[in-house]
């Protein structure tokens, strides 16, 4: 893997990070990860199986944050299409436009906070932090 992907991945789970945080800052609920928790293994063999599982929890915590907003919001099917760059850096224009067909004032603040879940399950910013010798094509 060379440096822009690298970049790339890091970006990603920032992205990520920054959205879930966004969209969990009014909730007083505690985490339930251990302070001291173990992180996974992450060599070249298994960097693959690493990084979905890092796309799932991170989709995970945004639709738990969309779920705390709207508790009978329904999950939809959203899959990963392809990396983005960091929002802060203006994002793929995939993202963004993503972002701008799910932010029109037509739809409920609920179908906005979902849409926008979709988009960044299907556009994460790809984080930095992995093995170089990894194939990491989802």
């Amino acid at each position: 893997m060379n440096v822009a992907q690298r970049s790339r991945l890091s970006a990603a789970f920032v992205t990520l990070s920054m959205a879930s945080l966004a969209l969990s800052a009014c909730s007083a609920a505690e985490p339930d990860v251990a302070l001291n928790a173990v992180p996974p293994s992450r060599s070249p063999t298994n960097e693959f199986d690493w990084q979905q599982q890092q796309l799932q929890d991170k989709a995970d915590e945004l639709w738990n944050a969309v779920e705390r907003q709207f508790p009978d919001a329904v999950r939809p099917e959203a899959k990963f299409v392809e990396w983005s760059t960091a929002p802060a850096l203006g994002g793929s224009e995939q993202l963004r436009d993503c972002l701008n067909e799910t932010s029109s004032s037509e739809f409920s603040t609920e179908e906005r906070e979902v849409g926008h879940y979709v988009c960044f399950v299907q556009y994460p910013v790809e984080p930095e932090d992995s093995t170089e010798d990894a194939d990491t094509t989802p």
